[in-house]
């Protein structure tokens, strides 16, 4: 993958990251408010069945993966800027139809639940690689490591208020408003996006091109990883808020408290994992952490494997 700038110089290009960072904390409050509290609304939405909201997220996920490969030629010709765009509006798409589904909507529920699985399509497919390319490009080399666990550690201070807030505007206005505020304020997340630099790339690799590379010598141990990664997460982010919502028994301030406990706790992990990662290589921490896993060490494990996978990333992108 090549990258060409669009503008070499660019008064935007001086505040980038920020920039980019601050799309991205925007868009973040809005889907840490939705977030929390989505699969348990899935779960009662299907009659508190678990298997029906893993099948749900299932089909979620697997939607996504035949369109990778055709946004990426699409977004070599758009350029990144435009391609975050459209996967925002995606995201909005995914909001509005699960407004009309809790506010009650003449249409069938169904055929909300799939548009808004098309949105999420968009979002996954034209917003995330763009903008891990962005910040590659946009990042100090040199100090990424903490660079990131900044910007993950401001993710976490925001996630100790979110899902307080959520449950409030849960309990008083119900769903309908949550969706509405996630909507609101990925909206206002794209208003960044135009003070951004804007380049292009060329993405060269078709499905298979793509699919060798993944499982080629020199990635497979990085592929492995993320998979097992994204398997761990699905735990933290479907059956984690629905576990808690049976034990405290549908109190969702209790559920939005807990949650902020525990993200204060992985804030804390956060930032020392961020200090760390520029005196070793991503690679020596990813095994590390790896090695962390296999005993009790509480979050530390996730947080040193999640900043150090992401650093072999963006230095994949350099």
């Amino acid at each position: 993958m090549s990258i060409q700038p669009a503008h070499k110089r660019s008064f935007a290009h001086l505040s980038a990251l920020p920039t980019l960072a601050s799309n991205r904390m925007i868009a973040f409050i809005g889907s840490s408010i939705v977030g929390v509290f989505l699969p348990i609304y899935i779960f009662e939405f299907f009659g508190l069945s678990l298997p029906f909201v893993l099948a749900w997220f299932a089909i979620n996920f697997a939607f996504k993966l035949p369109f990778y490969v055709p946004a990426a030629k699409i977004f070599s010709r758009t350029g990144l800027v435009a391609s975050m765009v459209i996967g925002t509006l995606g995201l909005v798409i995914f909001y509005w139809m699960f407004f009309l589904l809790d506010h009650g909507s003449s249409i069938n529920p169904f055929v909300l639940m799939a548009l808004g699985i098309g949105g999420l399509m968009l979002d996954g497919v034209f917003y995330w690689s763009p903008y891990h390319i962005d910040f590659a490009k946009f990042s100090d080399a040199s100090h990424r490591g903490k660079q990131l666990g900044m910007y993950y550690g401001l993710q976490e201070a925001i996630s100790i208020l979110t899902p307080i807030a959520a449950a409030f505007i849960l309990t008083r206005f119900g769903y309908e408003m949550n969706f509405f505020v996630g909507l609101i304020l990925t909206v206002a997340s794209v208003i960044p996006l135009f003070f951004v630099s804007k380049y292009k790339v060329t993405y060269e690799f078709g499905y298979f091109e793509s699919c060798r590379k993944l499982f080629s010598k020199k990635y497979i141990a990085m592929t492995l990883s993320m998979a097992a990664l994204g398997a761990e997460n699905i735990v933290g982010v479907i059956v984690w808020p629905i576990f808690l919502f049976s034990v405290f028994r549908g109190n969702y301030l209790e559920v939005g408290f807990v949650t902020a406990v525990i993200v204060v706790i992985s804030m804390i992990v956060e930032f020392i994992v961020g200090r760390q990662i520029d005196h070793l290589t991503a690679r020596k921490m990813l095994k590390f952490g790896s090695l962390m896993g296999l005993s009790p060490k509480g979050d530390f494990d996730k947080k040193l494997m999640k900043i150090s996978q992401t650093m072999l990333i963006l230095t994949n992108f350099r």
